[in-house]
């Protein structure tokens, strides 16, 4: 069988009743595959049942592969393949290079000194990276070489000297080997991960900052379809199942940036809809948006309007009678003074709620949502559950939210 990497995953090639293609070997172990399906990018040879398999690059021209089925790499030979030629070439100086290293370090455990190994191993380096360059600009219009150079790191100039410097340069840097015009890339093992790099790790956790790399992605490869489309999906499927806060508003930005705007055109009318609906059920509570004022109904009737209200936080407490673990009692001398707590049953009416004051005597005094604001502000903050916290500022703006209790309490404590 035949098997292409895409993204983060791997997939047996097949038609489209999910049947897999199969290469049927004769009695003289030769066997033939045909098909319109390759395209550029790195693929498997897999063979059943174990499962054992080698690598070869496809570059769309036509291949003669031999191999020994008891010795798959060992016996591995490329005909008029320069490209697989060049990528085996590669991984052989790769092995080689690696068992150097291992010797070096057995020597380390024998008594070497360490400025000793690390000398060896710096010249190591130096070798591979002599190799790699020469490799690249020799055969740079190799697609082996290629996908070398696409998997490279950039190096880091001597003149960054402070850590600060060399992240900054290496951020700016980092797609400087990428083509991103390449389609064959979403094909390969590697590139998925590298994207993920950039966000995970050279990225602001700040949402802001998160969705200025996503869209600085995602322009990058605008002109490539089949990356476009993958890091699309990708980004919202990524955001959409993230439990991060903050997570929603970078899921929204995608949705109103790419789906709305009818970038995303590969989604169906009833997949689009799923996603708009969703998009508008939380595009008003995301962190940063202000909450809109409402009445609130005390059990002895008084009424109060939250921006009446001058506290510097204030935690909205949503919660339904059915919720057993919607005890606020624990945090009776935790709430700081510059705090106030608001104890919001989302299924009382004035009846339900007097008795329920009365019989449970709670420290922190629920309230309920007049009527005539409350639709509006469960729709507004989509709640939708039995449990919702917000945490509020002075201005109502929204600063925290899908975090517990305690998570809350630590916000408020670390500003």
């Amino acid at each position: 069988m035949i098997a292409y990497y895409y993204g983060d995953k791997q997939f047996i090639l097949g038609d489209d009743n999910g049947k897999n293609h199969y290469i049927k070997f004769d009695e003289n172990g030769k066997g033939e595959f045909i098909s319109n399906e390759l395209k550029k990018g790195l693929y498997l040879l897999v063979f059943p049942p174990n499962n054992e398999y080698v690598q070869f690059l496809f570059d769309e021209n036509d291949l003669d592969i031999s191999l020994d089925r008891n010795s798959l790499q060992e016996g591995l030979r490329f005909k008029n393949s320069l490209t697989n030629t060049l990528f085996y070439q590669h991984i052989t100086f790769i092995k080689v290079l690696t068992e150097e290293r291992e010797e070096i370090l057995k020597n380390h455990s024998k008594g070497v000194n360490d400025k000793e190994i690390e000398e060896k191993a710096s010249l190591l380096d130096t070798k591979y990276q002599n190799y790699s360059k020469d490799f690249i600009s020799k055969y740079s219009h190799n697609l082996a070489a290629q996908l070398l150079k696409s998997n490279s790191n950039v190096e880091i100039p001597s003149e960054y000297t402070t850590n600060e410097e060399r992240f900054n340069y290496y951020k700016k840097n980092y797609f400087n080997n990428i083509d991103f015009n390449n389609p064959w890339l979403i094909r390969t093992p590697f590139f998925h991960n590298k994207v993920e790099y950039y966000i995970e790790n050279l990225t602001s956790k700040a949402p802001y900052e998160i969705i200025k790399s996503v869209d600085y992605i995602l322009d990058s490869m605008k002109n490539t379809p089949d990356l476009f489309k993958y890091f699309v999906v990708n980004f919202l499927n990524k955001y959409a199942k993230s439990k991060l806060m903050t997570s929603e508003n970078i899921y929204a930005h995608i949705v109103k940036n790419y789906y709305l705007t009818g970038k995303a055109n590969w989604v169906d009318k009833d997949q689009l809809d799923k996603i708009i609906d969703n998009y508008n059920r939380i595009k008003n509570s995301l962190i940063g948006s202000i909450v809109n004022d409402f009445e609130l109904i005390s059990s002895t009737h008084k009424t109060s309007k939250l921006y009446d209200d001058n506290s510097e936080f204030k935690i909205l407490y949503f919660w339904k009678s059915t919720c057993k673990e919607c005890n606020l009692d624990e945090y009776v001398n935790k709430i700081p003074k510059n705090t106030k707590l608001y104890s919001i049953p989302t299924d009382f009416d004035k009846k339900q709620l007097n008795t329920y004051t009365k019989s449970n005597k709670p420290y922190f005094l629920p309230s309920i949502i007049s009527d005539k604001d409350k639709t509006l502000v469960l729709n507004q903050l989509n709640i939708n559950s039995y449990l919702h916290i917000f945490l509020l500022d002075k201005n109502n703006e929204i600063i925290g939210k899908r975090i517990s209790f305690e998570q809350v309490l630590e916000i408020i404590n670390n500003n």
